[in-house]
């Protein structure tokens, strides 16, 4: 965990282990060839036009989110849906899958999420080319919550493991599943959609030689996932004590659903100046608000975990000082309109205006 002090102006423009943090190991069998027993959730089909339509309103406007998917709500838990298959040595496996045709991504809540000790959840592709988890007992927010992040398919399977020592004991229910269809997060190739390379020309990506000299700073910024289905941006900082607490700095618009189930994930941005997709494995999930102010726009929230060192953030800092007139230009650091992280400049000096 490292800090600076730097004139940071973050452009919360929108579209614009503990919580999502995963605690590793592997589904059962997972290397085997063998098919998997599991029973199927069909969600019912979107009104793409109706979406399309919205969205080429609200897409326009700087105060809007920007929306990449559907929120369907669902009536899911573990004795109502799935399918127990119980091990020799007494384990019990349980599998569902949610399936959304034409879906480029599914994502889900956790409304009620008490996992049993040392029982384990996973979330993966049919084909096991993407895993989330795993998840435990630890993962669960003080609501007793969890927002999953987002598989990119249009079928998920989870797959709960529940020891022989504790069978019974666990609980989890899904109140929504969000049908993904923008892409977000995922490179497209050889196809002009999705958010990537949508956000303005001055918009540059980050670790092209314009935004090298701010490598340190880059690392306080992270994409949002906001309401399970919208997008926005801000930035880890820092207070007075300087002791790491996982204060984040967004906008008062990004504000939306349920805040315990925010996905943040930390450092997606591309390995050099080109290229359009970047790591989602670094992620958090759920935060709560501190403090918001919807005329100067902004919201501060504290993160329901500290990221790992492994992230290797950056706590941006601060002056609540008058620095009008020892600031002679600006430069921001998000990720406009739901691309990967970028960094823009103002060679203006900021100047006080009453509105």
């Amino acid at each position: 965990m490292k800090y600076a002090l730097i004139n940071l102006l973050l452009l919360f423009l929108s579209f614009s282990a503990i919580g999502q943090i995963s605690h590793g190991g592997e589904p059962y069998r997972w290397d085997s060839k063998d098919a998997l027993t599991y029973q199927t959730y069909e969600l019912p089909p979107i009104d793409l036009k109706k979406l399309e339509a919205e969205d080429a309103i609200n897409d326009k406007l700087k105060n809007e989110t920007y929306r990449f998917g559907e929120n369907i709500a669902v009536d899911i838990d573990i004795h109502n849906s799935g399918i127990w298959t119980e091990l020799e040595n007494g384990d019990g496996i349980w599998r569902l899958a949610l399936s959304s045709e034409g879906a480029t991504s599914l994502s889900f809540v956790f409304d009620s999420y008490m996992v049993a000790e040392g029982a384990q959840v996973f979330v993966y592709t049919e084909d096991k080319s993407q895993l989330i988890g795993s998840f435990t007992n630890e993962n669960a927010s003080k609501s007793n919550s969890l927002g999953v992040g987002l598989i990119f398919s249009d079928k998920a399977i989870i797959e709960y493991h529940e020891p022989s020592n504790v069978r019974g004991q666990g609980f989890f229910h899904i109140n929504n599943v969000t049908h993904g269809y923008r892409d977000i997060l995922v490179e497209v190739e050889n196809e002009a959609k999705g958010v990537f390379g949508n956000s303005g020309a001055r918009n540059i990506t980050v670790n092209c030689p314009e935004g090298i000299p701010f490598d340190f700073q880059k690392r306080s910024v992270a994409i949002i996932v906001v309401g399970n289905n919208a997008i926005c941006s801000g930035a880890l900082v820092n207070n007075t004590q300087q002791d790491g607490t996982p204060l984040f700095l967004t906008a008062n618009h990004c504000l939306g659903g349920n805040l315990s189930n925010w996905v943040f994930y930390f450092n997606h941005e591309t390995s050099g100046c080109s290229g359009n997709n970047g790591p989602t494995n670094q992620s958090i999930s759920g935060a709560v608000l501190l403090s918001s102010n919807a005329e100067s726009d902004f919201a501060l929230l504290e993160l329901n975990n500290n990221p790992p060192s492994s992230y290797n953030v950056c706590y941006s800092g601060w002056d609540a000082t008058d620095s009008e007139n020892t600031v002679s230009s600006t430069f921001g650091i998000h990720h406009p309109s739901g691309d990967v992280k970028k960094i823009c400049f103002d060679e203006d000096a900021p100047y006080h205006d009453n509105i």
